[in-house]
């Protein structure tokens, strides 16, 4: 079965609410807790792709979900064992901006956390470098695949 990837703007209100609450509430360990298990549950799907099949199912799963996305502006350069993800335009942080949000301070942090979640059980590492609409995140293999 084909897992939809849903790309609904309005989510990145509730987001940006959650993401707003859990932190004043209980603290930035606890935000950074949810998104590592965000990535590991939610997107267990991309990690046993990854594993099995490297850093092209990755750049499969990112460009399927930001196909999806209004506004999205993005590229990729795959490398032997590393893709850079490049978002000139985050769709989320233009949503929320054009809408008269204030976006959460930790609201770019979620795409490191995520991500990490996602992507260290399959041996990739994450780096996200930039924020506030516009970031470069790296993915680089650490580990040989079906690990």
């Amino acid at each position: 079965m084909r897992r939809m990837i849903v790309g609904a703007p309005d989510f990145f209100f509730a987001y940006n609410a959650t993401f707003r609450h859990i932190r004043e509430q209980y603290g930035e360990e606890a935000l950074r807790q949810y998104w590592l298990e965000m990535g590991r549950e939610h997107f267990a799907h991309v990690t046993k792709a990854v594993r099995a099949k490297g850093l092209e199912a990755l750049r499969k799963h990112w460009e399927e979900l930001f196909a999806q996305e209004p506004g999205a502006k993005v590229s990729m350069v795959m490398q032997s064992n590393e893709l850079e993800l490049r978002v000139e335009q985050c769709p989320a942080w233009k949503h929320l901006r054009a809408n008269g949000r204030e976006v959460d301070p930790s609201y770019c942090d979620h795409c490191l956390w995520v991500s990490r979640g996602m992507c260290e059980a399959a041996g990739v590492q994450v780096m996200v470098e930039g924020g506030q609409g516009a970031c470069v995140q790296k993915f680089r293999e650490v580990r040989r695949r079906g690990g």
